[in-house]
């Protein structure tokens, strides 16, 4: 009985640790949604909003601006997929090796 409780709390603790780390990671790799950004690319001012669903409003006087800053906006959103989906198949092809 007590090897079973040692070994529950070593399984607690390593479920803990790795619940702990990946609550890191996913906080510190999220999207800006605040600053300023300069480009020359535009020739009039923009202004993208994004609401409380992490849902972007772009507001610009020329259209041609608008659409650049959605296609970084799209970019921005699209690159940290691609990120978080990298990792995650990392892992299950890891665990596919130890299997082998």
């Amino acid at each position: 009985m007590k090897v079973f409780k040692k070994l529950l709390w070593i399984v607690l603790g390593i479920v803990a640790i790795m619940a702990l780390s990946s609550a890191v990671y996913v906080y510190t790799h999220t999207l800006e949604y605040v600053g300023n950004i300069e480009t020359d690319k535009l020739s009039k001012k923009v202004e993208v909003y994004f609401d409380t669903y992490g849902i972007p409003h772009i507001y610009g006087e020329k259209e041609e601006d608008a659409l650049r800053a959605l296609g970084y906006v799209h970019a921005q959103d699209r690159l940290w997929q691609m990120e978080l989906l990298r990792r995650i198949s990392i892992g299950g092809f890891q665990r596919f090796l130890v299997r082998i």
